[in-house]
């Protein structure tokens, strides 16, 4: 169905991508709350750490041993378009699938399909970073009240030297759009 189109619609929403993993891993095909696989997800995973690793502390936690994440990351292409970038998860849904049917872990397979969000984050800040010669990330949207998937990627984009900012004051998510589109507004004169 996906590479026919068939009842596939793109999206551009993260909470999608949650929603679809949490479906598999969870065994789930309804939901009572926005985000509700997501936060079920985090909780699980939270539950798994890799053996080797420590546990999270905090956001801004920077201990992991370098190259343990790579090795248990799922697989992703990030496709460049005429307008910009597409992450396919296809090759990652591939190997969930075959750890579901290997019987693995929910809670490994839930951390590792954080850790592959978080490496995602990554390689795009990396091919954005030499295309364009930036070294400042802003981390925002609801998916970054996932605290584990914040943690991850705030270690993996401190490690390449960047200059992460995230909120402090205002929430993430939707919440906080309209106030970012005053901000914007701002440096535009109205028309007449």
């Amino acid at each position: 169905m996906y590479l026919s189109g068939f009842n596939s619609p793109l999206a551009s929403s993260m909470g999608r991508l949650f929603d679809a993993v949490g479906s598999l891993v969870l065994g789930k095909s309804k939901v009572n709350l926005e985000a509700e696989l997501a936060m079920e997800l985090e909780k699980i995973a939270t539950s798994y750490l890799p053996a080797g690793q420590p546990p999270l502390a905090g956001p801004r936690r920077r201990q992991w041993q370098a190259g343990k994440w790579q090795a248990i990351s799922y697989k992703f292409k990030i496709i460049k378009q005429k307008d910009g970038y597409t992450l396919d998860p296809l090759l990652m849904f591939k190997e969930i699938i075959g750890d579901l049917k290997a019987k693995e872990p929910k809670e490994k397979i839930a951390y590792r399909f954080h850790l592959t969000i978080a490496q995602m984050v990554r390689k795009m800040c990396l091919v954005l970073r030499k295309e364009n010669k930036i070294n400042k990330v802003v981390l925002a949207g609801g998916v970054f009240q996932n605290n584990l998937l914040l943690c991850l990627a705030l270690d993996l984009l401190y490690k390449e030297d960047f200059k992460v900012f995230t909120h402090k004051n205002l929430s993430c998510n939707d919440s906080s759009i309209s106030l970012g589109q005053v901000a914007i507004a701002n440096f535009f004169p109205p028309s007449d």
